[in-house]
């Protein structure tokens, strides 16, 4: 079944990286610049960390600030809560969401965000900063948590919230949403194509 399958992948991917099975996952994939924020992102972790150890996060992507991420995460204290996985491939990446408990994104702006649907897409709950066309995807008490401001006590509180509340979040309510977005990327095209050639 596909939930043997999961537990089999989520145990190698995690020895893989050291981490422990009995932790909670939360992923992490964009690049590490000002505007993805990832220092926003490592400080709440930290403050979630002291709430309860339990906790891991993995980080995929590069970036201009990964010198500044990596000193950040010895600074507080975190090389053994903090895996840096570097850039993977799409499928890789697909790999590691699947088996994730929750995606994280702190971004300072947005568009639609792509890893966010992805996320959503393999049934993981969403915990972002309120930003482009978050408010479309997330659905706080539903498939996840936004942040009502830029600050480490509300993604904290955010985070706490969907932590729990994941037996409800995951799955189904994050996959229905995903759904509606899949067709309209790609018949909007389809469609675009059509009216420039009635036009």
């Amino acid at each position: 079944s596909s939930v043997v399958e999961r537990t089999e992948i989520r145990r190698e991917l995690l020895q893989l990286y050291g981490i422990a099975e009995d932790e909670l996952l939360i992923t992490y994939v964009g690049r590490f610049d000002t505007q993805k924020d990832p220092i926003l992102l490592i400080d709440s972790f930290y403050r979630l960390v002291q709430l309860g150890d339990k906790k891991h996060l993995l980080m995929v992507g590069d970036g201009v600030l990964r010198k500044e991420v990596k000193a950040r995460i010895k600074h507080l204290g975190l090389q053994d809560k903090v895996t840096l996985a570097g850039l993977l491939s799409p499928l890789k990446v697909a790999r590691f969401l699947k088996v994730s408990d929750m995606f994280a994104l702190s971004s300072v702006y947005e568009g639609m965000p792509i890893s966010v649907l992805e996320a959503l897409g393999c049934g993981v709950p969403v915990v972002s900063t309120n930003v482009g066309e978050i408010g479309r995807l997330v659905k706080p008490g539903v498939n996840g948590e936004i942040a009502a401001s830029r600050d480490i006590d509300e993604f904290v509180r955010a985070m706490t919230v969907c932590i729990n509340n994941l037996p409800e979040y995951t799955g189904a309510p994050c996959v229905q949403v995903a759904m509606e977005f899949v067709p309209e990327k790609v018949l909007g095209r389809v469609y675009e194509n059509y009216r420039r050639l009635a036009g």
